[in-house]
């Protein structure tokens, strides 16, 4: 797309508003799963689509629309991206609806090609090589995509929000009430009722648990906010001074919320289906359910202990001499024991490590029993246990018209 007017375009001039089809996030990546599957070897889409933020400012607050001018749009969806561009793209509100439009960021000649930067973001290293930018200008960054998963940004996530974190997060958000504070914090980052209330026509509001666990993730891409430059400029020193690591930051801090309102979305849209589960994925066991899981439930700790340790056990029975057979009778004796309390069940399947440490002793120092002592204690001085409530699964409306299919078929070629 270039300039044909004879005197060029003036800076801040309206070019052309970005239209297309409009998806919710859970709609759109379903589509782009549908696609990935009707064309697997396909890596890399054609970026004919654009996120719609809603501003945080907004009445309703903040969220995230897709919008797809691959078979339906206007000449915005036809501009090249460019690394140092003429044009930008702004939310713009006019008679309480938002969209978003094209402006030239500079004087553009006649015959200059317009163009904007996509800003798009890929966790995927094949997509990131393979989108290779040809703008040509001085300040190319040599692709027209960013990559959100670089290690730069890994050194946070391995020490604040690793598995064990994020695991922690889902349990808390199923124990602690929503307070004042987490409320607060919602309303900071813009999650207001558009996010947090109805999904389109879907009259489904979330349940606290659910807004619990977004405060507390918002939580985290705070801390991530501050101590990320510091970690930038420590262990990339070469690239990055405090300042541009800062705006570094900011750009990780807004991915993330981004992709926070796309998780959310996901959630709604599973968690509004007919009879779907509402309660916290986590629950911590109650004291019957742990007795269950130490000493009397179907795959309880004592038998598998037990069925672990049970081809040693033989050996010993039939070659036993000297406290070999007491130590035995001992053991039988507590494994056909009852446990009434978790506590009760930890002493006694303690008490089996024991004795059978005591066999392995008197075995030579024998190590066959050690995996089983390390499960017993393991499992014995672990505080807290918690379990997953159950989701139902479910199939979505079809997403893949013929336009996609056609669509996608084209682009094999």
């Amino acid at each position: 797309v270039t300039c044909r007017k004879p005197e060029g375009i003036p800076p801040s001039t309206f070019v052309s508003r970005y239209l297309g089809e409009v998806y919710l996030p859970y709609r759109w990546f379903e589509l782009q799963d549908a696609i990935k599957k009707h064309n697997p070897r396909a890596e890399l889409n054609d970026f004919y689509n654009i996120v719609l933020e809603r501003p945080k400012d907004e009445a309703a607050g903040y969220d995230v629309l897709f919008v797809d001018a691959a078979h339906k749009g206007a000449i915005a969806s036809r501009i090249s991206h460019s690394c140092d561009p003429n044009c930008e793209a702004q939310i713009v509100s006019s008679n309480g609806k938002l969209s978003i439009s094209l402006y030239t960021m500079r004087h553009i000649r006649c015959g200059e090609e317009l163009s904007f930067d996509y800003s798009c973001v890929t966790e995927s290293q094949n997509e990131y090589r393979e989108a290779i930018c040809l703008c040509g200008k001085n300040l190319c960054r040599g692709s027209f995509l960013s990559l959100a998963d670089g290690k730069a940004y890994q050194q946070v996530i391995v020490s604040h929000h690793n598995f064990l974190h994020r695991n922690a997060i889902l349990l808390r958000a199923g124990l602690e009430p929503v307070a004042e504070e987490d409320l607060a914090r919602l309303k900071e980052f813009g999650y207001k009722s558009s996010i947090l209330g109805p999904s389109g026509s879907n009259a489904y509001k979330l349940p606290d648990w659910m807004l619990k666990w977004i405060s507390l993730t918002l939580k985290y891409i705070e801390v991530e906010e501050t101590l990320l430059p510091p970690s930038l400029v420590e262990h990339f020193p070469k690239l990055y001074t405090l300042e541009t690591a800062k705006l570094e930051s900011r750009g990780v801090r807004d991915q993330r919320v981004q992709n926070l309102a796309i998780t959310v979305s996901k959630i709604k849209h599973i968690l509004s289906q007919p009879d779907q589960c509402q309660k916290p994925p986590l629950f911590v066991l109650s004291p019957k359910e742990e007795v269950d899981f130490f000493w009397k439930g179907e795959a309880s700790v004592l038998k598998r202990v037990t069925k672990l340790a049970s081809g040693e056990l033989k050996r010993f029975r039939a070659t036993g001499v000297g406290k070999v057979p007491g130590m035995l009778s001992r053991l039988s004796d507590l494994q056909m024991a009852d446990a009434k309390t978790p506590q009760e069940a930890r002493e006694k399947l303690l008490a089996i490590a024991e004795i059978l440490e005591e066999l392995a002793r008197g075995d030579g120092g024998s190590k066959k029993f050690a995996a089983v002592i390390d499960l017993i204690r393991m499992f014995c001085f672990t505080k807290r246990f918690f379990s997953c409530n159950k989701v139902n699964s479910f199939a979505s409306s079809a997403v893949m018209c013929k336009k996609h299919v056609m669509y996608s078929a084209n682009s094999k070629e």
